[in-house]
């Protein structure tokens, strides 16, 4: 969805906070929205990479065997089966053939398809499969895996020469490295493997150590004790190219539109550096933003309120007969401007969004198809929701946030 594509950078990565040098950490984050976390108690941004995780629950997602009591464990004892292609489960049908039984192993979405010998005693499948992996070629090919290059050492030759990779001692052969070519593990037989184990994580936050998601560890239940996510806190950032076509010389009309999550008006400031290096924006060339509105409300966030009503002007369509009614409705007729709440500023105002006018230069021609991202620093001021204020001590019931963002522009 176009509104998670922008990336927010996480208070570990920004130490400063400076809101007049863009921090390096953004260049290489690829955090979104859903991606964080938000401490309520800290008023910080928190991600997995400096988040304190615990394993809450560790099971099967196909037959529900609850595994939390097994450390080490990372995948199913019983008779749950993955395929080695494309890790989606396995069938198995069993075949009476004289005083045993022959499994056959088939895929559902790939062409993967393994049986067994006649098996005449009862052993659990999975204790079948591993006995049949050769633990030495196995042993071999753990050591050897990481390395890139198939060159071998006179010492590695050495090693290898007095290594028998076959179980027939009269008839010994000699493997070397280089003929195991770039994937050594392909050589070894196609067996099933046992269905890898999920977990529920919980995440709690370093400096204070706060539970910022907290599943309930039953494994049949989807519920969470504490879920406390940056994306019900911090606006949406969306850009896009304005109505007029893309120039090539000279500057270029956009507009950045902020959706506010909360069930609480926002005041929101907005500012970015006079000048963009290409290593950010992802372009080539060094661009110039120009940003006349910087400090402006947002509406709250209504219970109930329609997806149509919830969307900036600049991304209605006229794909559906309802988004065709919807920018009708917000349109006037005096020069196609749109809405009642178009300012004279520029500024656009929604039901919870507010859309700003702003224009990018670029010391040298951009082609057409290449669109820039943007930096943008954000401030965002409001009461604190109802939902936090427990959570807090003596931090007043206001929320002040600033951070970081880079926002792709849209066609």
């Amino acid at each position: 969805m176009y509104l998670y594509n922008s990336i927010y950078l996480c208070s570990c990565k920004n130490k400063t906070e400076s809101s007049v040098a863009i921090p390096a950490a953004l260049r290489g984050t690829k955090l979104t929205l859903p991606d964080l976390y938000f401490c309520s108690r800290c008023l910080v941004l928190r991600c997995n990479d400096c988040c304190i995780i615990e394993t809450v629950a560790k099971y099967c997602v196909n037959c529900m065997t609850d595994y939390s009591d097994s450390p080490g464990t990372t995948r199913c004892i019983k008779n749950c089966f993955e395929c080695v292609k494309c890790s989606s489960p396995l069938a198995i049908t069993a075949l009476d053939v004289g005083k045993g039984k022959q499994f056959t192993f088939n895929c559902g979405y790939c062409d993967y398809s393994y049986e067994t010998e006649v098996i005449t005693e009862p052993i659990p499948l999975l204790k079948h499969l591993r006995a049949k992996a050769d633990p030495r070629f196995s042993r071999l090919c753990e050591k050897y895996s990481h390395r890139d290059s198939t060159t071998l050492t006179a010492q590695m030759e050495q090693k290898l020469q007095q290594m028998s990779l076959s179980a027939n001692t009269e008839n010994k052969k000699q493997f070397h490295l280089n003929r195991l070519g770039s994937n050594p593990q392909s050589l070894l037989p196609p067996l099933p493997t046992g269905k890898h184990l999920v977990a529920k994580r919980s995440y709690s936050c370093p400096g204070c150590n706060t539970k910022l998601l907290d599943p309930v560890a039953d494994p049949r239940l989807m519920k969470y004790l504490t879920k406390e996510l940056a994306l019900d806190i911090l606006p949406l950032l969306v850009a896009k190219v304005g109505p007029e076509e893309l120039e090539l010389e000279g500057d270029t009309q956009c507009y950045l539109s902020v959706i506010n999550a909360l069930p609480s008006n926002a005041k929101i400031t907005i500012s970015t550096v006079e000048k963009i290096p290409s290593t950010f924006n992802k372009t080539e060339t060094e661009l110039s933003v120009s940003l006349p509105v910087t400090s402006f409300a947002v509406s709250s966030r209504r219970e109930k309120m329609g997806i149509l009503e919830s969307l900036p002007t600049q991304f209605l369509t006229d794909a559906t007969a309802e988004s065709r009614a919807e920018k009708l409705t917000r349109s006037v007729t005096k020069g196609g401007r749109y809405s009642a709440n178009y300012e004279a500023n520029g500024l656009e105002k929604g039901a919870n969004w507010a859309t700003v006018p702003f224009s990018y230069s670029a010391t040298e021609d951009l082609d057409c198809d290449i669109l820039p991202w943007l930096p943008f620093y954000v401030t965002i001021e409001t009461r604190m929701p109802a939902s936090m204020n427990r959570a807090l001590t003596s931090s007043g019931n206001g929320l002040k946030l600033g951070f970081w963002a880079l926002v792709p522009v849209e066609k």
